[in-house]
């Protein structure tokens, strides 16, 4: 039974893994210029900035969680 859940939980985390390397794979990544061109104001290019960080954070958090289900 606890197979049958951990091998649930490695198909989900890689389901995932891929479907956000596609979306990586088919947006182009933002340049600092990008940011600050679009940009209002200064606290624009904050929140771009803090926005881009919790991107990078959930991705390393799916990595992480896919190579946990992996061991398990």
């Amino acid at each position: 039974m606890r197979f049958r859940y951990l091998k649930r939980e490695y198909a989900l985390s890689v389901q995932r893994l891929n479907r956000r390397l596609v979306a990586i794979y088919e947006q182009d990544d933002p340049t600092t210029i990008d940011v600050l061109l679009s940009a209002k104001s200064f606290q624009d290019v904050l929140d771009q900035l803090d926005y881009l960080g919790a991107i990078a954070s959930q991705d390393k958090h799916v990595a992480d969680a896919v190579a946990t289900a992996r061991r398990r």
